[in-house]
């Protein structure tokens, strides 16, 4: 059962995580019309 429910919190967690950096990606990236970016942008991104 603690498997379980630690497998849950986990799960949560990551996805609030890529929820969030999707979102910030999605911010910065939305006034970018027709680029995809590059990786070092997207860190970039990350960072700031």
């Amino acid at each position: 059962m603690r498997d379980v429910i630690g497998t849950m919190i986990l799960l949560l967690a990551s996805t609030g995580l890529v929820l969030w950096l999707s979102g910030k990606i999605f911010r910065i990236g939305i006034l970018r019309t027709g680029q995809p970016p590059k990786l070092m942008e997207l860190i970039r991104w990350f960072k700031g």
